[in-house]
């Protein structure tokens, strides 16, 4: 499907083609829950994500608790290069959004492709450099 979408917007966009050529995945799942459980999921997707990051060798880069809304980015890279990302977000209200793209990312493009796919919590990803 990436393929498909890269060839249909390579007249118009070839950058974003050239984006997509190199993603192998974009998987993007949303789960509702009650608002009054919010808590107890904040710290059931807390303590998996933390999970994930230790089993599959994966790098926390972001992790923002606010009231409305919680945050987890982790990165998992490869030879110094950025293969996969996820992106786990809580909605104190009533969801939980998880995101995963996997391939060959470019942390600069990450917005670009929230804004083509109305993945609306992508568009302002701001992934910190390393120091």
């Amino acid at each position: 499907m990436l393929r498909l979408i890269a060839e249909s917007t390579r007249d118009d966009d070839p950058a974003f083609a050239d984006l997509l050529d190199r993603l192998t995945l974009i998987h993007v799942q949303s789960v509702p829950f009650e608002s009054r459980d919010a808590e107890y999921v904040h710290e059931r997707v807390a303590r998996a994500a933390a999970r994930f990051d230790r089993i599959q060798n994966w790098e926390r880069v972001v992790h923002v608790r606010g009231k409305k809304e919680s945050s987890f980015v982790s990165l998992k890279t490869r030879r110094g290069r950025v293969a996969g990302l996820l992106m786990v977000v809580v909605d104190a209200r009533s969801e939980v959004f998880c995101i995963n793209i996997v391939g060959d990312i470019d942390l600069a493009q990450i917005g670009r492709i929230g804004r083509k796919f109305d993945i609306e919590q992508l568009e302002e990803v701001r992934i910190p450099k390393k120091r």
